[in-house]
This record gives structure tokens, C-alpha cells and sequence, in this order.
């Protein structure tokens, strides 16, 4: 699943080269003056990934980034170009042969077409034995090159004569701007003598991946503060005290170079240490010079994006108001803004409600803030900020802390599974260990309907827990399962070892069975789940009756093996090619299919085919199909063909399925990412919904998106120790209840029907279930997936409230 967006940008991207060749693309570079000699030509370096992008990619790769050769053409369908695609992070290591003074370095690159973006950074590292390193600069920063026109093919020369630096190793690390990055050249310019001398600035790191890590979030905390900069600028305050509080800042931004970073599998949470805390503590003496009070509470919306920095807005609800059914789990946020120097540890207490003052029915959390990543196909004009409160860990025995000169958030879970139905009115109370508590009016009305303990629709994310793999690990897949079980994941998914294949003989037959332990434990891990699913990721065709054999002598041996254990065929799911794209692929599906459909008819071949356009799949493949799953974000951008397509095949009798597999996931909004495709789903009459993926961290913590090598798409914060749920977990959650809502109402009106009772409430009823879910998915800014794209994100809460109100009409 993950490879989605790679594969389809690169046949994207691919098509458009061929398509275009821009003016001015046949031509080299124009000549300038170099400010000193090149001492990286010939020099050999390593690439960290592999350059990966096809139509430049070649074993020239490891040599032509110094060889004085430019690009001439088309800059990424050239072999004298080294690209790169995925959006992650490029290190490139240049070995000078001996310490040299270095006064520059340029980097050689183009962008302006095909979603190709120009680098956010170019960051530079120094060093003398490959072990310690030092911050040189930021090529991006310091670039002395005009700017390109907008939205116009161009290549540029990122360059600098302005470094005071020496090292045999240069490290040129690429931040893209987006999914791709190319080079052709990169130079290193000879300095003064005088440079190998001269005391170095900054600190020294041990090891290039820390000194990386500690700059990002060195250079995050400077970010910040040239916002606090402006926020000074712009504020009402005194003349006098803005220069006090531009001093306090000078100061502050002084220390940050102590800010070390968070490497490894560790969690990163914001703020980073004491020299980041000083800078916070400027936030809260503007605050304060703007006479905010020293602690102030307010209702926060569970789903806007919150920034550690932000203040009450105007017009904020004055209280927490829930309607909801018995047997649910809903989300209440209360947020804290802290205007004083130092942390506050404010006791969260309730009463009058019951179980008051600690109800066993609420769950206290925190929101915490860690490192995110950007995505890579945002929109440009849409900011993406580099921390993300999405971590909801529980607050121990009911204590929140609050950074000074932040705003926190206060997260409750409200779980009316034994809670009889009821309107019940109290207040949260949040007590400062000295001061006065605060206190927030809440009102919850429990219905006497009730959401049933089976849900109609099925969940799964790719998890393979049949073992240790990405994220999950041997000490922490018993954990996953069981958390992920309580999220009402119920369709869990296994590799291809859970079922190999037996020995057989030339003609095909079975002759040995295959081993089915690891199946077996699989399957122990999840009992009574709704579907078993497997990805064999098959790479050769059915082909000849030796083959068809084989298979037909696999499949039943399966069949015959979980009956044993009571799982119907129909439980079984198998993902035959992952995201078919191509002819090729699709008739290796039809292979196994047409065998799958003679012999065991029941189990459901599942496809989640990409096609660029969706009406090129091949018919006999989708027809074969038991369960076709489109990608939901590839529906929103083309719904005509899409439906076009895949409604027929619902009609017909196909499952309907939606999956999303888009990333890094904090930059994703939960509520119309994760939440709405419940909606989606209920609008076609999907029955299952997957996200990429529950055990995908990235190759580190889901706590540090900074250190992990690669994109981090778990929903939940997974680690060595467990899981801890986030606002994208809830949101799946919720949205799974807002769908058996609709259910729910949907069985309510056909039997009122039958009944012939209160016709009314049945017309209102149906109107609601016939216009509700595209009102929720098409509301203005609802296709938009990325956080902090604006939009209003109570609408899904709205519906749900109506479609309660129209069910108990229908009730009495």
C-alpha cells in the first residue's frame, strides 16, 4: 500500500517529461565565475537513499554528481542527472581526500514543472573524520542566485562564497520541497589557508545523523521565535515594553544553540529542553504584557488543528455540550492557555456527574505535541507546521502540565458503555497547585439507544501482525493487537508466510502440506475477527495445467484447514498484487482469479487497482474480483470515472471497499482524512475501510518523525513500549460510530415502513439518509486532506446529532 503515491508520481511525472520539453531545457547552465577552486571534482561521495527515479537512474549515479559534467536537456529524463523520489531526505557525503578550507559550495538542480518543487533546504556539515561533525550552513539560506520564475521550468545554481569552514567530508543533505529531488553537480570551493586555523563556530555533534537531527529541531525553536518576533512587532503593547520584550527575545535566541535534539527511538516532545523553554517563557511575558490572564481555560475543538501558541478565539463555545447513545465513545477537549515563566500542573476533577469527582466513564488525557514531518504533495500556499498535537497519552491520576507560555489541551474520552441513559450537567474543574481552579460547564445526554458491540463496517490497516515487521515488534505485537482490538479493528491483515505453499509434484499436486504455524498463532491473536487477510504478493502468472493444479491444490488446503477452525471461506481475503496499475499486473490477478473462482468461489479475491484513469482496469479483473477497493483520495480528485466504474461493479454484487494511504500521517487531518471516510463509505455502500497503515512507523518511532528514515503512517503513536492513541486513532473511531448511526437509522425506517407508524418522522428520516453523507463530504474544503487546510469540521458532529434525534422519533 504505501507505495501508492511513488508509484503513480513516478508514471505521473514520467508521462508528463515525455509530453513537454520546456524552452530553454536543451541548454547547459549559463557560465559564471567560480569563487574558488572546485576541490569536489573527481572526488568520490555516498548517496544515502539510492537515487530512485527511473529515467535518470543509472550506475553513472555514484560518480556523476562531481565529474564537472552539467545536464543538457531535459534536466530529470537525463542520465547525467541523479533523482530521487519519495520526498524524504537525500545525504550526500562528498570525501575531499585530506582537511581543506572550504569558503563555498553550490548545488545544480531544476524544478518548476510536473510537481517538481524547489528544495526547502540544502544543509550543510563539515567534518575532519567522518565521526564529528559541524553545521556549515543552509545552501537555501544563503544562496546567492535570482530567484526563478514562478511556475516555469528552470534549472538553478544554489551557491554560496560566504562559509568560514574546514573538513575532508562535506555532507550536502536535500530537504525537497515536494516528492522529487535532482542533481547534476555539486562544487566545493578552496578558501583562505587562514580558514584551517580559525576556531570553529557552533557546536560539535557526534555522528551525522544526530547533528542532522539537532538541527531540525534547533532550527524549528528559531522558527518560533521569529514568530514570537512578530507577534512582539504587531502587538499593542508600549514602545518601552516591546523593546524589554525584543531584549527578553535576543537572549532567548542566543541559548537555542543548546538545543540538542532527540535522536534515535526516543520520544520528542515539544518543547525540547530548558534553552527551548527560555523562549517560551518570552511568549508568556508578551502574553502577559497584553494583560491575558495568568491561566485561562477554554472549549477547544477536537479536530481544528491546535498550536502550542495559540489563544482563546472569539466565539469559542462556553461549554462542552455531547449528545450520544449508550455504548460510545465520544471526545470533549478543553484547552489551557498559561501566561506564567514556568510549567503548571492543574488537576482535572469533575462534579456533577456521575461517579463525580474522578467518573469512571471519562478518560483524562493530554494532548502532547511532537516533531512533523511536512507532506510532500501539500499545496504550497497551505503552511505546514513543524510540531502536530496529535498524541493523546493518559494524564497520570488526572494531571495535565502546561508549559509556561503555551496552550495546552485537556482530552477526554467519554465511554457510556455502562452509563444509564440520562441528561446530565456538571462542570470540569482544573485545579493549579496554587491559584484558583478553573472550571468548564459540561452537559452530556445519553440516549436510551443504544450503538451495538458489532459494527457494520469492517476496519483494517495493514497491520501484518503475524509477526515482527516495520513497526511492530516481538515485544510489542501482543500490545498492538489487543489496542488496535478496542479501536474495533476487526479485519486484520498477514504476509505471504502465513500461507505458503506445500510441496508438490510435476503435475502440480499437493504431495506435502504446507506448515500452518505461523497462520495458526495469526489467527489465535485474533479470534472471531470479520476477515482474515492476506497479502501473497504473487510475481509470476498461472500458466499451464501444472500450474492451475498447484493452486487449486493450495487454496483448498486452506479452505479445508479454516473450516477446522470455524472460519467460513468467505472470511478469507486474499490481495493477490498490491495495487495493480498495468496490463501486466492485471492479468496476473485474472490467473489466480479464474482458478480462485472455480475451486473456492467463496473466498474474496480483494484488488485496490491504481490506474491512473480508473476505466482502463481490466473488466475481467475487476469482475473476478470479490472485494474492490479504490483509494479514497483518488476518488475525491476524479469522482466521475470512479463512480463510472466501480458503482456498476458494486451493483453487480462486488464488496465496495475504501482505503487511504497518503502521508507523513500528522500533517493528514483526522477529521476529514480519517473521520469523513466513514461518510464516503456510507454514501456508495462501502462495507470495509482500510488506512496505511497501523504498523508503519517509518523506521523509527511514530513519537520522532524527525529521526525516522523514512514516512511515518501509523495512526496511533507506536513504539518499543506500545501504543498510545492520537486524535487520528479517535477520528477512525468516531467515524466508524457516525456510520452505524446511519445504519442504524436506515433499519429504523424500514421498519417503520412495514409498521405503517409515524409517517412523518419516516419522511424526515429518509430524507436524512439521503442527503446527510454528501452534505458531510462535500462541504466546503472536506476533500482537502491536508490539517491545516481551513474548513469546518463540526459539520460530521452536526449530522450525527440529527440522525440521534431523527432515530428516537422514530423509537417512540
Amino acid at each position: 500500500m504505501k507505495r501508492f503515491w511513488i508509484g503513480k508520481g513516478a508514471v505521473l511525472l514520467a508521462l508528463l517529461a515525455l509530453m513537454a520539453w520546456p524552452a530553454g531545457a536543451a541548454e547547459g547552465p549559463a557560465t559564471w565565475e567560480r569563487p574558488g577552486e572546485n576541490i569536489a571534482l573527481g572526488k568520490s561521495y555516498t548517496l544515502t537513499p539510492r537515487p530512485n527515479y527511473a529515467l535518470c537512474r543509472d550506475d553513472g549515479d555514484r560518480t556523476q554528481l562531481t565529474d564537472g559534467q552539467y545536464t543538457v536537456g531535459y534536466f530529470w529524463t537525463q542520465q547525467t542527472t541523479v533523482g530521487w523520489t519519495g520526498g524524504g531526505q537525500t545525504r550526500i557525503v562528498i570525501d575531499l581526500g585530506q582537511v581543506e578550507p572550504i569558503v563555498g559550495v553550490s548545488f545544480h538542480t531544476a524544478a518548476g514543472r510536473a510537481d517538481v518543487r524547489w528544495p526547502r533546504g540544502v544543509l550543510l556539515f563539515v567534518s575532519d573524520d567522518g565521526e564529528t561533525w559541524w553545521r556549515a550552513g543552509d545552501l537555501v539560506a544563503l544562496n546567492r542566485s535570482p530567484e526563478p520564475p514562478a511556475d516555469t521550468y528552470a534549472t538553478r545554481r544554489y551557491w554560496t562564497d560566504r562559509l568560514t569552514a574546514r573538513g575532508r567530508y562535506v555532507a550536502v543533505v536535500l530537504v525537497p520541497g515536494g516528492h522529487y529531488a535532482f542533481c547534476d553537480e555539486i562544487e566545493v570551493y578552496r578558501g583562505d589557508q587562514a580558514l584551517l586555523t580559525r576556531p570553529r563556530e557552533g557546536r560539535a555533534v557526534v555522528g551525522l545523523d544526530a547533528a542532522i537531527t539537532a538541527l531540525r529541531f534547533e532550527d524549528d525553536a528559531r522558527v518560533e521565535a521569529e514568530a514570537i518576533r512578530a507577534r512582539i512587532r504587531e502587538s499593542r503593547v508600549s514602545a518601552t515594553e516591546k523593546t524589554r520584550l525584543q531584549a527578553m527575545l535576543d537572549q532567548a535566541v542566543g541559548n537555542l544553540g543548546e538545543i540538542e535534539g532527540v535522536g534515535g527511538n526516543e520520544r520528542a516532545i515539544w518543547p525540547y529542553g530548558e534553552a527551548h523553554q527560555k523562549l517560551l517563557a518570552v511568549q508568556a511575558a508578551l502574553w502577559r504584557a497584553e494583560r491575558h490572564p495568568a491561566l485561562q481555560a477554554w472549549v477547544g475543538s477536537c479536530w481544528d488543528p491546535l498550536l502550542p501558541w495559540q489563544t482563546p478565539e472569539r466565539g469559542a463555545a462556553a461549554r462542552i455540550d455531547l449528545a450520544m447513545m449508550r455504548n460510545e465513545v465520544r471526545s470533549a477537549a478543553i484547552n489551557i492557555t498559561n501566561a506564567n515563566d514556568a510549567s503548571q500542573r492543574l488537576k482535572v476533577t469533575f462534579a456533577g456527574l456521575p461517579g463525580s469527582p474522578t467518573p469512571e466513564w471519562i478518560r483524562v488525557r493530554q494532548t502532547a505535541w511532537t516533531p512533523a514531518k511536512p507532506s510532500s504533495r501539500g499545496p504550497e500556499n497551505i503552511e505546514q507546521p513543524h510540531v502536530a498535537g496529535s498524541a493523546l497519552p493518559d494524564a497520570p491520576d488526572g494531571v495535565v502540565t502546561v508549559p509556561g507560555g503555551t496552550t495546552g489541551q485537556v482530552w477526554l474520552s467519554l465511554d457510556t458503555s455502562a452509563l444509564p441513559a440520562g441528561d446530565y450537567q456538571g462542570r470540569v474543574e482544573l485545579t493549579p497547585e496554587s491559584g484558583q481552579p478553573l472550571a468548564v460547564p459540561i452537559r452530556v445526554r445519553v440516549s436510551a439507544l443504544s450503538m451495538p458491540n458489532e459494527l457494520t463496517l469492517a476496519l483494517g490497516g495493514w497491520d501484518y501482525t503475524d509477526g515482527p515487521g516495520r513497526g511492530i515488534t516481538q515485544e510489542n505485537l501482543e500490545a498492538t493487537v489487543e489496542f488496535l482490538r478496542s479501536y474495533h479493528v476487526n479485519a486484520p491483515w498477514a504476509v505471504s508466510s502465513v500461507m505458503p505453499f506445500g510441496k508438490h509434484d510435476a503435475t502440480g499436486k499437493m504431495v506435502t502440506p504446507p506448515d500452518t504455524t505461523r497462520l495458526d498463532a495469526w489467527i489465535a491473536r485474533w479470534p472471531n475477527a470479520r476477515y482474515y487477510c492476506v497479502y501473497n504478493a504473487f510475481t509470476a502468472d498461472v500458466k499451464t495445467p501444472e500450474d492451475r493444479q498447484r493452486v487449486a491444490e493450495w487454496i483448498t488446503f486452506y479452505v479445508e484447514h479454516l473450516k477446522k477452525k470455524g472460519i467460513a471461506p468467505s472470511q478469507l481475503v486474499l490481495l493477490l498484487v498490491d495495487e495493480p496499475r498495468n496490463v501486466e499486473q492485471d492479468e496476473r490477478i485474472v490467473s489466480y482469479a479464474r482458478v480462485l473462482r472455480e475451486v473456492a468461489p467463496e473466498v474474496i479475491v480483494f484488488n485496490d487497482p491504481i490506474w491512473k484513469d480508473p476505466r482502463d482496469t481490466s473488466r475481467e479483473m475487476l469482475e473476478l474480483s470479490g472485494m474492490l477497493c479504490p483509494n479514497r483520495v483518488s476518488w475525491l480528485g476524479s469522482r466521475g470515472p470512479y463512480e463510472e466504474v466501480y458503482l456498476p461493479q458494486r451493483d453487480a454484487g462486488r464488496l465496495l471497499a475504501f482505503y487511504s494511504c497518503s502521508g507523513p500521517v500528522r500533517a493528514l487531518d483526522p477529521y476529514s482524512y480519517h473521520r469523513l471516510q466513514a461518510w464516503e463509505a456510507f454514501r456508495y455502500g462501502a462495507i470495509y475501510q482500510a488506512f496505511w497503515a497501523f504498523g508503519d512507523t517509518g523506521g523509527g518511532s511514530a513519537w520522532n518523525e524527525y529521526s525516522a528514515p523514512g514516512t511515518c503512517y501509523s495512526p496511533q503513536f507506536l513504539d518499543a513500549s506500545g501504543n498510545t492513541t492520537s486524535k487520528h486513532m479517535e477520528a477512525i473511531r468516531e467515524g466508524l460510530y457516525d456510520y452505524e448511526y446511519l445504519v442504524l437509522l436506515r433499519k429504523a425506517v424500514e421498519q417503520a415502513e412495514k409498521s405503517g407508524r409515524n409517517p412523518a418522522a419516516v419522511r424526515q428520516a429518509r430524507q436524512l439518509l439521503t442527503t446527510l453523507p454528501a452534505q458531510v463530504v462535500d462541504a466546503e474544503g472536506a476533500e482537502a486532506i491536508e490539517w491545516h487546510a481551513p474548513k469546518q469540521r463540526d459539520v460530521a458532529d452536526n449530522a450525527r446529532k440529527e440522525v440521534l434525534k431523527a432515530l428516537e422519533a422514530l423509537s417512540q
